[in-house]
């Protein structure tokens, strides 16, 4: 197994951290650390000078001789050994305490890599932390998802993950499925037991209750986990001048996309991130869809409806004083059917203002079933984005 090495912080702090885990640990610690103990203790901090190495001798001896000739202080800090298998990784890891200037630790990790370490690859020693047993699947992924929380409730969540939450559940299910495997087994080695019938209805409904603990678990992760750990996308869709731009920028509660009484200001989709109650929101802005289009408005558009395809939420957003809604339907052929729609009224502080009825839908989209419609007619909102009434509301629905 090959010792890696890497920068296991953020430069520029007060403090920097070189993280060094493998079978050369040891070794390069008493290359580059002076005083190094001859009884050092595992798991304690020890003050000490950090030498730069040009090179990692077979012997302790040749290895002083040879830091006698490149002799050269990088810094001063705190070092720590941890002897395997009490690691974060299961093996010998040690860690250098320095100052955490961007070239001060650059310089610690080269010379730490002349002794003989490797670069760490992104992961790489949590993978090994897995691979040796200190963590199970769950909680890896949930390392990487508490590093990049956007959010208060996403590191929140990430932290109940990596105290195993999760891996408690899988662990618990599967004990289900093995009893339940080995009472059907036992039927087989003897077919003709009263019971055999009896153990196959319970396993059978053992099964049910796990499946639908399985079911839920995977419901949970599209629906709030991967809300949480990676944002929401919403995107708006809808005729020009319906107030996409305007209705954005209330919701931002900022001035972020340029807003304009003449067709076409936006000609290509606008990306605007902001939270909403702790969850990381993606508003995403498209171009207006209206019958004298330029070719890059139309190209615009097309752009707009390719990124709307990936996204978790779609907003029609439509002039809710419109004569006729055929055109703003129109869009609902595009939508995917996996993404949540709601039909965004907006401009209800105007005069003329009128929510549509269920022969309105079904006259205006006769491409779609009147179940689609009443269902439609429930992810209804009304709104102004020039007043705000509505707007809170309508954030309630998409969360």
């Amino acid at each position: 197994m090959t010792t890696i090495a890497a920068i296991a912080t953020g430069v520029g702090g007060g403090v920097g951290i070189i993280r060094v885990s493998g079978p050369l640990s040891r070794r390069i610690a008493e290359s580059m650390c002076r005083p190094f103990p001859l009884d050092v203790k595992s798991h304690h901090l020890y003050l000490a000078d950090f030498y730069r190495m040009s090179g990692l001798s077979s012997t302790k001896q040749a290895a002083e001789m040879q830091s006698v000739q490149t002799e050269e202080i990088l810094d001063q800090g705190l070092f720590c050994f941890m002897k395997a298998p009490h690691s974060y990784t299961g093996e010998d890891v040690l860690e250098l305490h320095a100052h955490g200037g961007s070239m001060n630790l650059k310089r610690l990790l080269q010379s730490v890599l002349s002794a003989g370490a490797s670069p760490a690859a992104p992961g790489e020693f949590t993978k090994r932390a897995f691979l040796s047993g200190k963590l199970d699947l769950t909680q890896a992924e949930a390392i990487a998802a508490l590093i990049g929380a956007q959010s208060m409730q996403a590191s929140k969540q990430a932290q109940r993950q990596l105290h195993g939450e999760i891996g408690q559940k899988i662990v618990a299910l599967r004990f289900g499925v093995l009893k339940s495997l080995g009472a059907l087994e036992g039927t087989l080695d003897f077919p003709d037991l009263d019971e055999d019938q009896v153990l196959a209805q319970e396993s059978i409904k053992e099964l049910t209750l796990i499946k639908q603990e399985l079911t839920q678990l995977s419901s949970s992760f599209s629906q709030g986990g991967k809300a949480l750990a990676q944002g929401i996308e919403v995107v708006l869709f809808g005729q020009t001048n319906a107030g996409k731009s305007s209705l954005i920028n209330a919701l931002c509660q900022a001035e972020r996309v340029l807003v304009d009484a003449e067709p076409g200001t936006t000609r290509d989709f606008v990306e605007v991130k902001t939270q909403w109650k702790d969850v990381p929101i993606t508003l995403i802005d498209t171009a207006g869809k209206h019958a004298l289009a330029s070719k890059v408005e139309r190209q615009g558009l097309s752009l707009g409806k390719q990124r709307g395809r990936h996204a978790d939420v779609v907003l029609l957003v439509i002039d809710g004083t419109a004569d006729s809604l055929t055109e703003e339907l129109d869009f609902l052929r595009e939508i995917s059917q996996e993404a949540t729609c709601f039909l965004v009224f907006n401009k209800m502080d105007k005069q003329g203002y009128r929510l549509p009825s269920l022969p309105d839908l079904t006259k205006s989209a006769p491409f779609l079933s009147k179940e689609t419609c009443i269902k439609l007619l429930e992810h209804t909102i009304s709104c102004s984005a020039l007043c705000g009434f509505g707007l809170e509301a309508l954030q309630e629905r998409i969360l």
